[in-house]
């Protein structure tokens, strides 16, 4: 199986799971902070809509991108992961320095989209 549609499952399981853990209000053992108030923070919110929001839009992005057929698609998916990973740098740092905070869900978006963005490359197949 290819491990670009590993990675981005993977990827829309863990936002799933965020999403849901906002939504419910609770107060997740993994994090520091319940999620809702990670998620919510000024300090993550662009364009007034918190970052969860935006990695929807982004993962939506990848898999519609990722069905297109074309001479562009291998490019396109190397410019947005390689936007997705510059978000996911400044959104650690914003975590851990900004906000002294931790969380387990966080962590493991990032890392996939380390992973998207090293598949993306080639790095990986």
């Amino acid at each position: 199986m290819n491990l670009w549609w590993v990675f981005l499952g993977a990827a829309w399981v863990n936002w799933a799971w965020f999403v849901q853990e906002i939504l419910r209000h609770r107060h997740v053992e993994a994090c520091e902070a319940a999620c809702p108030v990670l998620a919510f923070r000024p300090e993550v919110r662009w364009l007034g809509l918190p970052s969860v929001v935006w990695g929807g839009l982004y993962y939506g992005c990848l898999t519609a991108v990722s069905l297109l057929a074309g001479p562009f698609q291998q490019l396109l998916r190397q410019v947005l992961t390689t936007a997705g990973l510059l978000t996911s740098v400044w959104l650690l740092y914003l975590l851990r320095v900004r906000l002294h905070a931790h969380c387990v869900g966080c962590y493991a978006a990032h890392g996939l989209n380390l992973a998207l963005w090293l598949t993306a490359l080639g790095e990986w197949r």
